[in-house]
C-alpha cells in the first residue's frame, strides 16, 4: 500500500520540537496556549511521540514566529455552529491538510470564495 505524499514528511518532528522548546525556554503550557490547544493534548503528543497534522501546522507556524491561531488583528471573528455531515467534514479535513491549513482557515477561505463567486455572479446578471 502506498503512502499519501502529503503525509510522508512531518512538518514538525516531536524530538525537534522538544529541543526547540528547551532552547527557547517554552513550556508545554505556553505552547498549548499559543496554539489554542489544551495542555493535556500537548502532553499526549509527547507520550505518543507523534503529532497530528493539525497540531504540526500550528506548531510549525509558532516555531517560525508566526501567529499560530487567528486572522488579521483588525478583524473581528464570529463563532458559529453549522451542522455538517461526516462526509463533508472528512472532505474538508483532507483538503485542509493538503493545503497545510487548519480546518478553521480552510472553511473560512472556502466560505469566502463561495460567497464571492455568488455575489460576483449576481453583479454580472444585473
Amino acid at each position: 500500500m502506498s503512502k499519501v505524499p502529503h503525509m510522508e514528511e512531518p512538518l514538525v518532528d516531536i524530538l525537534q520540537l522538544g529541543r526547540w522548546m528547551a532552547e527557547n525556554h517554552i513550556s508545554r503550557s505556553a505552547l498549548a496556549s499559543a496554539i489554542g490547544m489544551n495542555r493535556s493534548a500537548i502532553d499526549n503528543y509527547f507520550v505518543r511521540k507523534k503529532l497530528s497534522r493539525h497540531a504540526q501546522i500550528l506548531i510549525k507556524r509558532f516555531m517560525e514566529g508566526q501567529e499560530a491561531v487567528g486572522g488579521a488583528p483588525h478583524e473581528i471573528s464570529s463563532l458559529i455552529t453549522v451542522p455538517l455531515s461526516n462526509r463533508v467534514l472528512n472532505l474538508a479535513m483532507k483538503a485542509a491538510v493538503r493545503q497545510n491549513l487548519t480546518m478553521e482557515e480552510f472553511l473560512s477561505r472556502a466560505v469566502e470564495a463561495a460567497a464571492k463567486n455568488l455575489t460576483d455572479g449576481e453583479d454580472g446578471a444585473q
